[in-house]
């Protein structure tokens, strides 16, 4: 874990309300791996008292990384608005990543912000020679929150898209197009990859375990640390013994096996 000053290099509004920004530091770059998380707090030009937030790699090259976030509050409006050339105080790489071994095919679900990790994901599986074996399935509110497809389809993976409205894709929640994909799934090496709301990953959590597919899922929580320190992000688990614990999404997360995760229903 590095605590590192980096200036933004580049600030784009990519759909609505979507924005991604791009910075340098070679130290955390290289050891981030997918799923794996940074703590960012603005600098400049008067931010030194806001809180720092959680952002999950999005895309990695070289020594450039990049994060994609949703303006939600006053911390990424004001994110949003820095200038390249502006200072931030990145903390990182942080948390439990996904895994990529014995993969033989992979299905990668994002649920609206859910998309952020999965580029990085895609990426490495591609290294792995793991593309033509890859499918995305992409959920959003309207055609104009969706966004990064072609992180994507620039890999050679197969797209599919699912709006709430209708306006692109399929008309319904992205998990319809994940019970369709897992149709016939039996072979050991498919592997789901989830990132998104509650309600879609509780979804993708039954629908996996129903055929017996491999899942892990990565879980979005409100951090004020990112170090395990505060316990504001700790997740109701259940170990293979059936006992009930309580993680930490920061430090045992953010990525768990979908069978370790407890919902409210369950």
């Amino acid at each position: 874990m590095y605590c590192r000053h980096v200036k933004l290099v580049s600030n784009e509004r990519i759909s609505e309300t979507y924005y991604r920004i791009g910075f340098e530091c070679r130290e955390i770059a290289e050891k981030a791996r997918p799923g794996q998380f940074l703590m960012v707090r603005v600098l400049e030009p008067a931010w030194e008292h806001m809180l720092s937030r959680p952002f999950s790699f999005c895309e990695v090259s070289g020594d450039r990384i990049e994060l994609l976030f949703n303006v939600v509050g006053k911390g990424t409006r004001s994110l949003s608005e820095t200038r390249v050339g502006s200072s931030l105080e990145v903390i990182g790489p942080l948390g439990k990543g996904f895994s990529s071994e014995d993969v033989s095919r992979a299905i990668l679900v994002g649920g609206g912000m859910g998309i952020a990790p999965l580029p990085f994901l895609a990426s490495e599986l591609t290294k792995r020679g793991r593309a033509a074996m890859m499918t995305v399935l992409l959920g959003a509110r309207t055609a104009s929150s969706l966004c990064l497809q072609d992180s994507f389809t620039d890999l050679g993976a197969e797209v599919r898209v699912a709006t709430d409205d209708g306006t692109a894709g399929h008309r319904g929640p992205v998990t319809d197009l994940l019970g369709e994909s897992l149709k016939g799934a039996s072979d050991s090496g498919r592997v789901v990859y989830a990132c998104g709301p509650e309600p879609m990953l509780r979804t993708v959590a039954r629908l996996t375990r129903e055929r017996g597919v491999r899942c892990e899922l990565s879980v979005e929580e409100r951090m004020a640390c990112g170090v395990g320190a505060c316990m504001s992000c700790a997740c109701e688990t259940r170990d293979e013994h059936g006992g009930v614990h309580y993680q930490r999404v920061c430090t045992e997360g953010p990525v768990f096996n979908a069978a370790e995760l407890l919902f409210d229903e369950d």
